[in-house]
This record gives C-alpha cells, sequence and structure tokens, in this order.
C-alpha cells in the first residue's frame, strides 16, 4: 500500500495540530511519517492509516515533535550565525577593509581629542543615534515577517533571519565591555584603550548593519539555495 495525496495532507495537517509551524520542519517530519507507515503496511496491510500514523507518532517519545523542533532551532542557529560570519569576512577583505580601518583610525583620533573626564558621557551621546537606528530598522524587519505570517508558508531559517531582538542587546554588551576594560586599565594604557573601544565600536555598528539590512534583504535568495522547493511552495 502507498500513501495517497489525501493521506499527505493528512500528515501536514496533523503536524499542525502538534505546534510544528515551520513548512520546512513539516514536510521533514511529514516524510519520515510517510515513510515509517509504508514499513507499516508491508508488515500488517490490515492496520488503518490512523492507527499506523498513531504507531509511528509514539516513537517520538512522550514529548512528540518538540524534540525535533528543539533540534532542528539549534541547527538554523549554527546556520545563520554561519551566514553571519560569511558576510563579515566581506568586510575585513579587500577592499572593504579599508573602510573599516580607516573608521577604527578615525575614532581612535576622535577619542584622542575628547576631554578624558568627559569622554564616556560623549561616547554614549554619540552611539544614541546608532543604537536608535538599527533598533528602528530592527523593528522594521521583524514588522515585515509578522504581516507575512498567515500569508504565506514559515519556514525556519526565515524566521530565524528576521529575529533581531538582540540588535540593542549587542550595545549594553558592547558598553560593559568597555566599562570594564576603563575600570582594570592603567592611565598609560590611554592609547591602547581607545584602541580596543574604537574596535568594539565599529565591530559592533558592523554586525548590527548585517543583522538588520544585509541579511533579511537577501532572505529569499538565501532561502533558494537553502531549499530548492522554496519558490514552488511559496507561490502554491
Amino acid at each position: 500500500m502507498k500513501l495517497t495525496k489525501n493521506h499527505i495532507q493528512e500528515l501536514y495537517k496533523f503536524t499542525r495540530r502538534r505546534l510544528v509551524v515551520h513548512y520546512d520542519l513539516q514536510a521533514e517530519l511529514v516524510d519520515h511519517l510517510a515513510n515509517g507507515i509504508e514499513q507499516q503496511w508491508q508488515k500488517n496491510p490490515k492496520l488503518t492509516f490512523d492507527e499506523a500514523l498513531e504507531r509511528e507518532f509514539k516513537k517520538f517519545g512522550h514529548f512528540g515533535f518538540q524534540s525535533v523542533i528543539k533540534f532542528r532551532k539549534k541547527t538554523m542557529k549554527t546556520k545563520y550565525n554561519t551566514l553571519l560570519f560569511k558576510e563579515l569576512k566581506q568586510w575585513v577583505s579587500w577592499p572593504r577593509i579599508l573602510w573599516v580601518l580607516l573608521s577604527i583610525l578615525s575614532l581612535v583620533m576622535v577619542l584622542r581629542a575628547l576631554p578624558q573626564e568627559y569622554k564616556w558621557i560623549i561616547l554614549a551621546v554619540f552611539l544614541l543615534p546608532a543604537v536608535a537606528y538599527f533598533m528602528y530598522e530592527g523593528h522594521k524587519v521583524q514588522k515585515r515577517f509578522r504581516n507575512k505570517i498567515g500569508v504565506a508558508k514559515r519556514w525556519l531559517l526565515e524566521e530565524r533571519l528576521h529575529s533581531v531582538q538582540g540588535v540593542s542587546l549587542s550595545f549594553l554588551n558592547m558598553f560593559q565591555i568597555i566599562n570594564g576594560i576603563a575600570i582594570f586599565s592603567k592611565p598609560t594604557d590611554i592609547l591602547f584603550l581607545d584602541l580596543i573601544i574604537s574596535i568594539l565600536i565599529v565591530a559592533g555598528i558592523l554586525i548590527n548593519y548585517v543583522v538588520v539590512k544585509v541579511l533579511p534583504s537577501r532572505t529569499e535568495l538565501i532561502l533558494t539555495q537553502t531549499y530548492p522547493e522554496y519558490k514552488l511552495v511559496s507561490k502554491s
């Protein structure tokens, strides 16, 4: 016995009822369930579709599909980090590295010119527009994705590409690192401190730019490369 198209549609509905919301993960589970059901029918043709499905689902254990979902999300996080690292590599290769080095050098010169007693206040004020800009752009990215939900099939990697909640947190972490360096640095290390701070600021701005501007703008290209069926499924 072979599964019919109606059976396959029932399997998709079954995964959705079990809180599997991403199409790529649904497709993976449906394929697994379908193979398992057909193998059961080879051994016992008298089994109904529902009976075979229930037996196959029990193989996933007490938590059902949740362990699979957790593993796939971890995999997509690794995939996302790989994409981010690949894009950042473009900025540390010729000729973009010149822009990065000039930005760091310019920032060092600015920090050197600032009064030492007001340096951190001026630096915080200087960075506030950058933080506000990236938070605003991140909000737009998430809004576009939320508007799409319910209108098109959701893909796990697509959701990850539009998940930019950590934008403001990255700057907060950067401030904490800078504060720690400032506390434990000696007065003779001011030049070194200015250099480290400049590198951190430029790196933070660059990372946030890639997160909120570059990767979301390439979503369709990335999804097409990752899922060969993406365009066909998205239009259905």
